[in-house]
């Protein structure tokens, strides 16, 4: 209903240069955007969640057909400005400083902390002031959701709806030297997954790994609909795993995108993480024991029986090295259709999409 803008048509090409990476002078806005304040991103969230509310309310005898609305925030994505209200929750809270153990030493680490070097241009006093405005945004982002669920029990669905609240990413606020997302740390990959409503335990917690893919299959079971497992044959229901199904199964993530000299593949297998760099040495956490990923064993001869039986897993899922061969490829095609690296580098930069006029709030 309020589209996000794609800035003129094509959004953010300096990730697709990542054979001789460019600067990324967009990366100092994030230092100096900080506190609080209305974005236009906040702004955009109250229209959206205005629209919402009046399509549920529109919706309050709307007979027995089911439905499906998809609601999304951009809260709490970057500029990290949240409004006076939500700012002010946080004065005077104690708010953890990220752990930070130095310069990453891994090689392909190396690379993308110097181009997404948005630490640099912090001083202690802004990182305690941009972890506040996070912080800020998700209560700002919390507020937004009882609006939709207020309107939901006042349209009379709340006993028939079943919710799923998630998101794309997390945000690593400094920890290991890393703002935003792009790493596989726990704080960019691990995300909120809630499932509530009809036939879904109350207040239950699931072990069991899950993914965004298995939303196809959610969804599709929630509207009384089938999923072709042909189709999606790595997704397991969400209801299913609810109900107490402990599937031994791999979730996985990648990662092709800025500031990346290679591609990157995340492999979670219960307690064990396993990161595999196409052509570079893995990584490898115990989450159980040390959840902070703080001690990587990517190299640790008494795990090698554990690397490999993790980088088996992935294989049987996809070949890392013929995918990133394929993301390159693909992106030099792209690259030169845009009219060569030389173009886009000279493309004005920015680090978060712009919201054009269609997407401001009403």
């Amino acid at each position: 209903i309020l589209p996000l803008h794609v800035a003129d048509g094509i959004g953010w090409t300096k990730g697709l240069l990542r054979e001789s990476l460019p600067r990324f002078e967009a990366a100092r806005e994030r230092a100096a955007e900080v506190g609080a304040g209305w974005s236009r991103y906040a702004r955009y969230d109250e229209s959206v969640c205005a629209a919402a509310c009046d399509w549920l309310r529109a919706r309050a005898s709307g007979g027995a057909k089911p439905w499906v609305l998809f609601v999304s925030f951009v809260s709490p994505h970057y500029p990290l400005v949240a409004p006076e209200a939500f700012f002010r929750l946080y004065d005077g809270v104690p708010i953890p400083a990220p752990h930070n153990a130095g310069p990453p030493s891994h090689p392909v680490l190396k690379a993308l902390r110097g181009f997404f070097d948005y630490d640099d241009h912090f001083d202690p006093a802004g990182r305690r002031t941009a972890r506040q405005a996070y912080y800020g945004l998700c209560s700002f982002l919390d507020h937004n959701v009882g609006r939709l669920l207020e309107a939901l029990n006042a349209g009379g669905h709340a006993g028939t709806t079943r919710i799923v609240y998630t998101t794309d990413h997390g945000e690593m606020l400094g920890k290991h030297g890393f703002w935003a997302k792009s790493v596989m740390y726990e704080d960019s990959a691990a995300i909120p997954l809630i499932l509530a409503g009809d036939g879904v335990p109350a207040g239950e917690t699931v072990d069991t790994p899950a993914s965004l893919i298995d939303l196809h299959p959610t969804i599709l079971e929630a509207a009384g609909a089938s999923a072709d497992e042909g189709e999606t044959p790595h997704a397991r229901s969400l209801f299913a795993l609810a109900r107490g199904a402990t599937p031994d199964r791999t979730v996985i993530s990648e990662y092709h995108d800025g500031g990346s000299i290679a591609g990157f593949f995340m492999v979670r297998l219960e307690d064990w993480k396993y990161v595999h760099y196409a052509g570079h040495p893995p990584q490898l956490f115990n989450l159980a024991e040390d959840p902070e990923e703080l001690a990587d064993l990517g190299q640790d001869p008494a795990q090698e029986a554990t690397r490999r039986a993790c980088e088996a897993r992935l294989r049987g899922i996809l070949d890392p090295e013929a995918v990133n061969a394929r993301a390159f490829a693909d992106q030099k095609k792209r690259i030169e259709a845009l009219g060569g690296a030389a173009k886009l580098g000279a493309r004005k930069d920015f680090n978060h999409t712009p919201l054009g006029a269609g997407s401001a709030a009403r």
